[in-house]
């Protein structure tokens, strides 16, 4: 989101949303992954921030599941995958930026990268104005 507004509405509502969840208790985790997720927000506009987001639930689901290819990671798959969804990375400045600072929050969250994703995907929606597809 190019719209510095519009960045710090998402932030603010990602921030409400972890605490109604957690209230005062809110894991060190979810503080540095909100971090995460406020850069990310910097770096694409609204409508990639939610192709990123929807992207990387998928790979996570994908890489999860019982019978997967040897060797698949988290980290290929969801480059592949965002590629893939973009038409490749030279085509957009920051999507490569933001396929690297992304790739941290599985790790950060552990088993709860999931719930997080939903959680940002859910104030990006109240806070932007996206396309509807």
């Amino acid at each position: 989101m190019h719209d510095i507004m519009a960045v710090i509405k998402f932030r603010n509502r990602l921030g409400d949303l972890v605490y109604e969840r957690f209230g005062q208790t809110e894991p060190p985790s979810y503080r540095a992954a909100i971090g995460v997720a406020n850069l990310l927000a910097e770096l694409l506009p609204a409508d990639m921030l939610a192709t990123f987001f929807r992207v990387a639930l998928k790979a996570a689901d994908e890489v999860a599941k019982p019978g997967r290819p040897v060797g698949w990671s988290f980290d290929g798959h969801f480059g592949r995958k965002l590629s893939q969804a973009f038409g490749g990375f030279d085509k957009h400045p920051g999507l490569r930026e933001a396929q690297v600072v992304g790739r941290i929050l599985p790790d950060l969250l552990a088993q709860e990268f999931a719930a997080f994703i939903r959680l940002a995907q859910s104030a990006l929606e109240q806070t932007a104005a996206l396309p509807t597809s």
